[in-house]
């Protein structure tokens, strides 16, 4: 079981990527003329913030509570990755006001906020690169088999509902344009249709 729960946090973090990119380059357009697709980002910031809050990051901190049951030395690693989460949601969302402020054509710097934007997703791709070098191997290493079970059915954890084939419509504009944006055509998942999962 651990191999395939695993593998799908692993899915959750490549599906998150290609949004990043994106954003990234958006944030370059910013800074070589002053313009970008602005409904883009608020879309992408949209979905960073709110998808992983509502399935993936509460389901690893679940696994992180019984890996310190476990491993009481895990203590580090667990507290910094439940601090990014806080941060990331912290730091997503201020960035979504940002733009509404950019939006509603107030007196915003684009400079701090491209610093801003540029600190989220350095943030993020860190946050997702630690989990998968400390959290992961941890959790891999330490956890039994009946851990792996209570919290998979404690949560109820499914797959996010934006990645099957039933919600796919809801976000098929948004993935049309990652597509664009990346000149890629994004494949389907092996688990169902993932609108954003990464080439």
């Amino acid at each position: 079981m651990n191999d395939q729960v695993l593998s799908r946090l692993r899915q959750d973090h490549d599906n998150l990527r290609p949004l990043l990119r994106v954003l990234d380059q958006q944030l370059e357009c910013i800074e070589a003329n002053g313009d970008a697709d602005y409904v883009l980002m608020a879309d992408i910031l949209d979905y960073l913030v709110r998808k992983p809050e509502q399935y993936h990051h509460p389901f690893e901190e679940r696994l992180g509570q019984r890996l310190l049951a476990r491993e009481p030395a895990a203590a580090d690693a667990v507290s910094r990755i439940r601090a990014q989460h806080h941060r990331l949601t912290r730091l997503g969302k201020r960035l979504q006001r940002r733009l509404d402020e950019i939006a509603a054509d107030s007196l915003v710097s684009r400079t701090r906020f491209v610093r801003l934007a540029h600190a989220y997703v350095r943030l993020y791709e860190t946050h997702l690169d630690d989990e998968e070098r400390e959290l992961f191997p941890a959790l891999d290493n330490t956890l039994a088999a009946a851990d792996w079970i209570e919290a998979t059915t404690a949560f109820q954890w499914t797959l996010d509902p934006a990645f099957t084939a039933d919600n796919a419509a809801d976000h098929r504009d948004l993935r049309d344009r990652i597509e664009l944006a990346l000149k890629v055509q994004l494949p389907q998942s092996g688990t169902g249709f993932c609108p954003l999962c990464a080439p």
